[in-house]
């Protein structure tokens, strides 16, 4: 006669344990992960410092649980085929059921009940619980737990090692460096903004981050045509002038041309200079740094790894001919990644915004606004592999460079309208933009104007 209570005894053993590992799972990929960690350096509780292993361990927690649950529920299944079947099926053939018939229902019944116990109550209930109250199964079951992996942690090793040993022999990679792709980070994060583990702010830094490397040298730079740089043959007061209008604390000091840089003068050294007696710019090149030259077409996490490498807060960007295209600066890094970063004092937040919306139809827009940010607010399609300003993009449909102050005639182009406000620099530096109906509309109401009285 089988000893039913101990096959019982067994059988519940085997679901609690799976029940406590699969719960443990859940509460450590729901819990706080910092929070425990700094929960642990001002508590001494056993639950706090297993809690704490496991998630500095966790992959190899993780595949420890999943071995331990096969586990367990591979003993259920043996002890349900050696004992308990035969003995169920025994049973109902002695209620005059045929014999392949009792066997079916006794393999059935050991199915439901096991689906039961480990699956509607270990994999769904006690799972879906402990990842709502994950302190709470923790502060339970994470010491139990820790028993479970580590009796069964030997034979996690050797499967693991097996595991290994047979993808190498195939020419695989190993399965724990698999990479995670940019756009599983970008969904993560995204799902973490949704549910509002990750803040807005932190969602848009990290957004930021990732796109650094998509971002080059020349979309961060101030173009050559807003530079604020000075001339050697200028005099001292010009270049005191220049240097009370600049926005930057160190200037390149070019010769004859902008492209002929002689060097990067830091206006503090031009103030003690001043204040020694100089007199006259020659005074002022020993004072003159190298510069710190870097192509158009770095990419901007790599820039900014060298620059912090190299202790360069002011970059001079080159074109591929050698000549000056821009200057960029930390700060302009900077603000990539985490948005305007301007003081109290800026005059770039005096200007404003670069796009102004008027009515449903109808922007003011600044020269330099880039054209994909035009292109992106008016959703209109524009050549932004031809141009990189809007200003660049409406200054190439005039017949020649505009003079100062010059009023231009009003243009019709890529489904816009445009009224050059201002010409400034010779460039165009603020237009009032209209957007044209569609064409339907346009012989729509081309046809009423003709039928109309």
């Amino acid at each position: 006669m089988d000893d039913v209570p101990s096959r019982m005894l067994l059988q519940l053993a085997a679901v609690l344990c799976f029940a406590v590992l699969s719960g443990t799972e859940a509460a450590l990929e729901a819990v706080d992960k910092a929070e425990i960690e700094e929960e642990s350096k001002t508590s001494r509780a056993a639950w706090l410092r297993v809690a704490v292993r496991f998630i500095r361990l966790e992959p190899q927690t993780m595949h420890a649980f999943h071995l331990a649950e096969i586990f367990w529920l591979g003993l259920s299944g043996i002890v349900f085929g050696m004992r308990s079947c035969p003995a169920w099926a025994a049973s109902l053939r002695e209620t005059g059921l045929g014999s392949a018939f009792a066997d079916v229902i006794a393999a059935v019944m050991a199915l439901v009940i096991m689906f039961l116990g480990f699956f509607l109550f270990g994999r769904m209930i006690v799972y879906r619980w402990a990842s709502r109250h994950e302190k709470r199964f923790l502060r339970l079951w994470a010491v139990p737990a820790h028993l479970l992996k580590v009796i069964l942690e030997p034979l996690s090793l050797l499967f693991t090692a097996v595991a290994d040993g047979i993808l190498k022999i195939f020419g695989m990679d190993n399965p724990d460096q698999d990479d995670v792709t940019e756009e599983e980070i970008r969904a993560m994060v995204d799902l973490g903004s949704e549910s509002g583990t990750i803040d807005p702010k932190e969602r848009e830094v990290i957004r930021n981050v990732l796109e650094l490397e998509n971002i080059t040298a020349e979309d961060v730079m101030v173009h050559r045509t807003d530079l604020q740089v000075l001339f050697m043959e200028d005099t001292v007061g010009e270049w005191e002038k220049a240097i009370e209008e600049a926005n930057h604390s160190r200037l390149p000091v070019c010769g004859e041309t902008v492209d002929d840089i002689e060097g990067i003068l830091f206006i503090k050294d031009f103030y003690i200079a001043r204040g020694k007696g100089a007199s006259r710019t020659e005074d002022f090149r020993p004072l003159l740094r190298e510069p710190y030259y870097v192509p158009e077409s770095v990419s901007a996490d790599q820039l900014l790894h060298d620059m912090q490498k190299s202790r360069n807060q002011f970059a001079v960007v080159i074109d591929e001919y050698g000549g000056l295209s821009g200057i960029l600066t930390m700060h302009d890094l900077l603000e990539k990644l985490v948005g305007d970063i301007s003081d109290n004092w800026s005059d770039e937040e005096e200007e404003g915004p670069d796009i102004v919306k008027l009515s449903e139809n109808s922007f003011r827009i600044r020269g330099t606004t880039p054209l994909e940010d035009v292109q992106e607010e008016l959703g209109v399609e524009l050549p932004t592999d031809e141009y990189d300003t809007f200003g660049g993009m409406i200054l190439d449909q005039l017949p020649a460079v505009p003079e100062d102050g010059e009023k231009i005639p009003p243009l019709s182009l890529y489904g816009l309208d445009v009224e050059v406000e201002e010409i400034q620099a010779h460039r165009a530096e603020w237009t009032r933009v209209t957007l044209q109906p569609p064409a339907a509309e346009k012989d729509q109401g081309e046809e009423d104007r003709q039928s109309g009285p």
